[in-house]
């Protein structure tokens, strides 16, 4: 979807919350968090523009930051873990409150497309 309408630098901000992990091998095509989406997000966002991503999966979360690292691009400007009675936690989404309720943490992370930036400027 990025690749064909989305033209590159024209995006401030992607946000994605709770994707489904799709543990399962056969399932891993259906992953929506892989290399490929990344290096289109790259593209797309304008300079300085930031990449969030929120999840209740702290293994999930612990990929994508391990995945994140192989894009020199991106750094990470925020990163927190939220308790389920955390007040400071935003509640994006009714997924989110649901997951809180039933004594998820929450796990997010924000970055930063430098674009070739010094990322020092």
């Amino acid at each position: 979807m990025f690749r064909e309408w989305i033209p590159e630098n024209s995006v401030q901000a992607v946000h994605i919350y709770f994707p489904d992990p799709w543990w399962k091998r056969r399932q891993a095509k259906y992953r929506l968090l892989t290399p490929e989406l990344i290096q289109n997000l790259e593209k797309r966002l304008q300079a300085r523009g930031t990449f969030c991503f929120a999840t209740d999966i702290q293994d999930y979360f612990t990929r994508v930051l391990e995945m994140m690292k192989n894009f020199p691009n991106f750094e990470k400007a925020f990163e927190r873990h939220y308790s389920p009675e955390d007040a400071e936690n935003p509640n994006r989404s009714n997924f989110e409150t649901k997951m809180r309720l039933k004594g998820r943490w929450i796990f997010e992370a924000h970055w930063v497309n430098w674009l070739g930036e010094s990322i020092t400027s």
